[in-house]
């Protein structure tokens, strides 16, 4: 049976992304991740991740999106991971359970020495590369999913349904044209906010 698991991606202003190391104890200490924790009974993944972020890193969360769907078999067990993008949250990360976690440039994590990623982690850092924009002439374009809807507001909420399910980023179509329009919106809606999750500002 899958364990349901919220992860969160959170992006500061550099767009660089949060990740946390697995304190001592737990199953692959000292692996680096994206934060997040089991859901509790009768939480949705929403809820899920507020209250882990809330409980590991003091961080409140007013808005988060799906992103993608993703089932890893470890040895310890099967895992369902539910990842969601975090537009907006109030206050700085703190280490409240004895975790590191730092902030990463995923053009540079290479450089940066944060290893190793559990396998969960390492898509998401490729997928942050992808442009809120992709061509359907571009190569890129292998790396999402997209599909088609009449108008804004119906195409919004197919594609965060689809995005909870997907095991790839997914866009919305027009034209010639791929955009990842949860993005776009996250990002529109809290440009000014003081805790912002914003890859256009890389």
């Amino acid at each position: 049976m899958a364990i349901d698991v919220a992860a969160g991606v959170l992006l500061n202003r550099q767009g660089e992304v949060l990740l946390a190391q697995r304190p001592k104890g737990k199953v692959y200490e000292g692996w680096w991740e994206v934060p997040g924790g089991k859901f509790e009974a009768g939480e949705t993944a929403h809820e899920a991740l507020a209250r882990e972020l809330d409980e590991e890193l003091g961080l409140r969360i007013e808005r988060s999106s799906p992103w993608c769907l993703r089932e890893y078999h470890y040895p310890h067990g099967h895992v369902r991971l539910h990842i969601r993008r975090v537009w907006q949250w109030q206050g700085e990360p703190r280490s409240l359970e004895s975790q590191a976690f730092t902030w990463v440039d995923p053009r540079k994590r290479a450089e940066m020495g944060v290893s190793p990623l559990l396998p969960a982690t390492e898509p998401m850092m490729d997928w942050l590369l992808l442009p809120a924009s992709l061509s359907m002439s571009d190569a890129r374009v292998d790396q999402i999913q997209w599909f088609e809807a009449s108008d804004t507001e119906g195409g919004m909420a197919m594609i965060e349904h689809k995005s909870a399910s997907s095991l790839k980023p997914v866009y919305l179509r027009r034209g010639n044209e791929c955009l990842d329009i949860l993005r776009l919106a996250g990002e529109a809606q809290c440009s000014s906010s003081p805790g912002i999750s914003s890859p256009a500002n890389r």
